[in-house]
């Protein structure tokens, strides 16, 4: 255990026993007062918390230490999303007449056909784009600042002093050249570091799809050992809401997914098109970065023109019409019917969710932040009703 660990808990344990401490000291101070004055504890309650706390606690400690624990319970917390998301579709495929298990078997052969293909065909020329992308991309800076000091020479040649213009753009693209292409190597290496670590934590891999078939299939057993762990006074407010968060959850979770995919898909076939560079690079951006609600569009814009532009004021203009045409689509044609307002949370909300999610844990946080914020919503409103409805009886 390391120094910054033992401090950690030489905190925890400092604040549990001041705690316990004050606890103590009022309990004493109750017993010089008055009835009417007391201040009144329910012991319970608070050693319910406190042993909640204390578990909590030892599980991440256990957790940060123990790299086999924490893998199989990564696996158990991606199995259940993934249960989630593919329920439906198992759903509509017993509809259809299929038993359970052999629809989630049907499910499992067109995933990993999928994942062949993506692996077969598409991450070779992915990686190839990638590498050829961080290698060309000083003569690519170079040749888009050319083409737009043309256009503007072109355009505006009378009224902007070009030459001075250009100096101190040459000037910011030496200073920049090394750190981007540092910068980008450096995240390149990350994520290939983290993909290879990934697949040597074999445990979790090799379980991850037994365990997620596991709850596909007994999906309802599930459902009853959760239901029967519910005093039967609360069974009824919290299957309301369980309800509500599912309904939240899976229009939010399923609708961003789907306009994810058809945006990386129409991005890339457009790029195809207009003969763009790196147009599977840029796609897969696009559509990963559409998963997030607002600025997803953007980061996934902002490159696609930028790289177009280096081929040409013309190309980028395509691709900006481009990028219209599409969020138009997604905005007005399918978001209303796949979304809705699925999380009930105002856009300021999700923008403030997407800045500390993102600040706190990366680009998972801003994945996950809104929907995690969307359910305790409605878990904070069950609760005051329950708490409305108890001060009524």
């Amino acid at each position: 255990m390391n120094q910054n660990t033992l401090m950690n808990v030489l905190i925890a344990a400092l604040i549990l026993l001041v705690g316990f401490g004050v606890y103590y000291l009022i309990n004493i101070g109750n017993q010089h007062v008055t009835p009417s004055k007391r201040i009144h504890f329910h012991r319970n309650r608070i050693f319910r918390l406190t042993a909640i706390v204390l578990g909590v606690v030892g599980f991440l400690i256990l957790l940060r230490y123990n790299p086999i624990i924490r893998s199989v319970l990564f696996a158990i917390v991606f199995a259940v999303v993934m249960a989630y998301i593919l329920n439906p579709l198992v759903v509509w495929l017993e509809k259809k007449g299929l038993k359970r298990p052999v629809a989630i078997l049907l499910i499992y052969l067109v995933i990993a056909g999928v994942l062949v293909f993506l692996f077969v065909l598409v991450l070779p020329r992915t990686v190839e784009e990638t590498t050829k992308f961080l290698r060309a991309l000083p003569g690519l800076l170079t040749t888009g600042t050319s083409n737009l000091l043309n256009f503007l020479d072109q355009q505006f040649g009378a009224m902007v002093d070009l030459e001075e213009l250009t100096n101190r753009v040459n000037q910011m693209i030496n200073d920049s050249i090394g750190t981007i292409q540092q910068t980008l190597f450096n995240f390149a290496g990350s994520v290939t570091g983290y993909l290879g670590g990934l697949f040597t934590r074999i445990v979790g891999i090799f379980i991850f799809p037994i365990i997620t078939y596991y709850f596909l299939n007994d999906k309802e057993k599930f459902t009853r050992l959760i239901v029967d762990a519910i005093p039967a006074n609360r069974k009824q407010g919290m299957s309301a809401m369980a309800k509500d968060i599912d309904i939240s959850l899976s229009q939010f979770v399923r609708g961003r997914l789907l306009m994810a995919v058809f945006v990386g898909v129409t991005t890339t076939i457009f790029l195809f098109i207009f003969n763009i560079e790196f147009a599977i690079v840029i796609g897969l951006i696009t559509g990963i970065a559409d998963i997030i609600p607002y600025i997803g569009p953007f980061m996934g814009f902002l490159p696609a023109v930028l790289l177009a532009l280096m081929q040409g004021p013309v190309a980028a203009v395509r691709i900006a019409i481009v990028f219209v045409l599409i969020q138009w689509v997604e905005n007005n044609l399918l978001g209303p019917k796949l979304l809705g307002d699925s999380t009930g949370l105002h856009p300021f909300v999700v923008l403030m969710c997407l800045v500390i999610g993102g600040s706190l844990f990366g680009f998972l946080g801003m994945i996950f932040s809104v929907p995690i914020v969307s359910a305790a919503r409605i878990i904070w409103i069950y609760y005051k009703d329950s708490v409305h409805n108890r001060k009524l009886n």
